[in-house]
């Protein structure tokens, strides 16, 4: 009988309450595991993948500051908000300018370089920048 020498290597996505049982059956039958790793901007649908929106990691957001019970805060929670959705912690700036687009949150800091922000109660859409209209008289 020949031995197979060939490997092969897939990718699996699995939710967490998957994960465990996920583990459980490839252990042992596979030579090797890499640690399983939060995947970023991303959620399953009925295809697959699909890609996360800014609106949607906004909530993911706010409801990370409800569950800490954060009134006030500061970049330094921000990173490890994203830091623990899987995200670069390097866009932190970026969350906060579109959760303060959204009226969730405003800079309280004392000057430009101060970030300390207060939370504030969420609307459902963000601003939106308009023009403002002059009337002209005739």
């Amino acid at each position: 009988m020949m031995k197979d020498n060939n490997l092969f290597r897939f990718e699996v996505f699995v939710n967490s309450k998957q994960l465990g049982d996920a583990l459980a059956l490839l252990s042992g039958r596979v030579a090797q595991i890499t640690p399983p790793q939060l995947v970023a901007n991303a959620k399953a649908n009925g295809h697959g993948l699909a890609n996360m929106s800014r609106t949607e990691i906004v909530g993911m957001f706010a409801e990370y500051l409800r569950k800490n019970k954060l009134r006030q805060f500061t970049a330094a929670n921000t990173k490890a908000f994203l830091t623990s959705i899987g995200r670069s912690p390097g866009s932190s700036s970026y969350l906060q300018t579109q959760a303060k687009e959204h009226g969730l949150i405003k800079n309280i800091g004392e000057n430009a370089t101060t970030s300390k922000w207060q939370v504030l109660a969420a609307k459902s859409k963000p601003k939106r920048k308009t023009a403002k209209k002059t009337a002209v008289a005739s």
